[in-house]
């Protein structure tokens, strides 16, 4: 009778004698078929090889650190996100890095109008990072769009995504709470 084990790596059910018996030679490696543990060891080994340069641009930096330097982090970072490794902390900051980098690779231009005038100080077309779904945790490629700052804030207004919580919205809730222009006005003298 063949019996089956799950491998934790490759989330494959394989036959047992594709796993290692010897536990005790291979901590942590339990979970893993023979083949993964390979892979899994080889990375190991280049990554201990590469201690001592810079993750990003391969130049040699002091052992401690990964990085040459917070440009480096962030290419690096912007590299993995635009391989599309899910697991990249998408932070505001970076997010600026991956709207440079969209501005690279599209054109800085805006993609719903083409809209594309450089402003006269700051040499640039104003651009602004807008998500299609409207959700601003959802940074994959396809949901990144660059917009000029008018198709920006139509996006917004007039889709329906702000509906009912407009100005009529908010004096009918001041109205309903008691609240009138005249109660503010002597609140605030």
């Amino acid at each position: 009778m063949v019996r089956y084990r799950f491998c934790t790596e490759c989330k494959l059910t394989k036959p047992s004698r594709e796993f290692h018996n010897n536990h005790v030679d291979l901590k942590g490696f339990s979970g893993l078929c023979k083949e993964c543990s390979k892979v899994i060891k080889a990375r190991e080994a280049f990554e201990r090889s590469q201690k001592g340069s810079c993750i990003n641009c391969h130049k040699k930096i002091d052992k401690r650190k990964i990085y040459c330097n917070r440009k480096c982090l962030m290419s690096y970072v912007v590299k993995q996100w635009s391989l599309g490794n899910e697991s990249t902390p998408i932070t505001p900051n970076i997010l600026n890095h991956i709207k440079s980098y969209l501005i690279e690779v599209r054109g800085e231009r805006c993609e719903e109008c083409g809209w594309n005038k450089i402003h006269p100080k700051t040499g640039r077309v104003p651009i602004d990072l807008h998500h299609k779904d409207g959700n601003s945790q959802n940074n994959k490629q396809e949901n990144l769009v660059l917009v000029c700052p008018n198709c920006h804030r139509w996006a917004h207004l007039h889709l329906g995504s702000n509906r009912g919580r407009g100005r009529s919205s908010l004096k009918k809730a001041a109205s309903d709470n008691g609240f009138t222009r005249d109660s503010w006005e002597t609140k605030l003298t």
